[in-house]
């Protein structure tokens, strides 16, 4: 029999770990590191004006958040690549997928908006430890149940 293949493994592992071992926290303000991920939650709905990748504007009303890489920080004012914005009314517009396209957006936080960078969680990455090697463990042992035919019965009559 052929053992169960460890890239499997290995991928589930990332995966849980990759998603598990960050979290958004409050932002020390000023936001400082260039390229760190963020995220805003604003006061109140805002309209914002974004350059798209082929130069365009990009007029989005009642934002009520949006995500990014930080690009620049000047004075006070964050130059983002921008992951996605969400509307007053919980629509959502996404560039994860292909974040070449994603627009570029210069903003300056008002007083009330909440700002959050993404960082290291020590719990969500020992959780996701635990979560991973419990999902192997049980792959791992429903293949041997599959491939021995181990039905937990006793010898035949």
């Amino acid at each position: 029999m052929r053992s169960p293949h460890p890239r499997a493994a290995l991928a589930l592992a990332t995966l849980t770990l990759g998603a598990a071992c960050a979290s958004f926290r409050p932002a020390p303000a000023p936001v400082r590191p260039t390229n760190a991920a963020v995220r805003l939650t604003f006061a109140a709905p805002r309209v914002l004006r974004a350059v798209g990748r082929a130069g365009d504007t990009l007029v989005w009303p009642r934002v009520a958040a949006v995500a990014g890489r930080v690009t620049a920080v000047r004075g006070d004012t964050l130059d983002l690549a921008v992951r996605w914005v969400r509307d007053a009314g919980g629509r959502a517009r996404d560039w994860t997928r292909d974040p070449r396209r994603a627009p570029a957006l210069a903003l300056v936080p008002a007083a009330g908006d909440r700002v959050e960078a993404r960082r290291f969680d020590a719990r969500k990455t020992a959780a996701g430890v635990l979560v991973a090697a419990g999902a192997v463990t049980a792959a791992y042992l429903l293949l041997l149940f599959v491939a021995f035919g181990l039905s937990g019965g006793g010898a035949g009559t």
